[in-house]
């Protein structure tokens, strides 16, 4: 299994791309992040800032023409919710499937189109945004499915 990553930094003019990478190489990229450091910086440095929704994205084709993307972006924290509850972030999943429509209520048969599914949370832990990105990058659906959706406020 390879994945493609984007980070967008929010100090940084250009994305960082990483291509054909391995589920170990995912996490060195996450870990090497320091999320706590940038969100001080955001509001300590706001005046410098080039992108204000920063984030790290992973990208697996497990076919051709069918995308699943898994993105982190951090939300602002600060104050009395930073010290009380630590850094929040938006996780979301976004997973295409080829099904079969039919054309002219069937008359003039089916044609395949891809259908995307989103869903996507705020205000989440770092701990559930890690183990949401782990299950990504392992293709752990089921996992994605059962706590993702099942716990999915909107």
């Amino acid at each position: 299994m390879l994945f493609d990553v984007e980070f967008q930094h929010p100090f940084e003019e250009d994305e960082r791309t990483y291509d054909s990478i391995s589920n170990n190489e995912v996490i060195e990229i996450f870990k090497n992040i320091d999320w706590a450091q940038l969100n001080h910086d955001v509001y300590a440095k706001h005046d410098d800032i080039i992108h204000d929704y920063y984030y790290f994205t992973i990208y697996y084709y497990p076919e051709a023409q069918i995308e699943y993307i898994f993105d982190i972006g951090p939300e602002f924290t600060f104050g009395n919710d930073l010290k009380e509850n630590g850094l929040k972030f938006e996780i979301s999943l976004d997973r295409e499937s080829k099904k079969m429509k039919k054309v002219l209520f069937g008359l003039l048969g089916e044609k395949e189109v891809i259908v995307n599914e989103n869903i996507t949370m705020q205000n989440q832990n770092l701990e559930f945004a890690v183990k949401c990105m782990y299950a990504f990058i392992s293709l752990d659906f089921d996992f994605l499915d059962k706590n993702m959706k099942d716990y999915y406020v909107e």
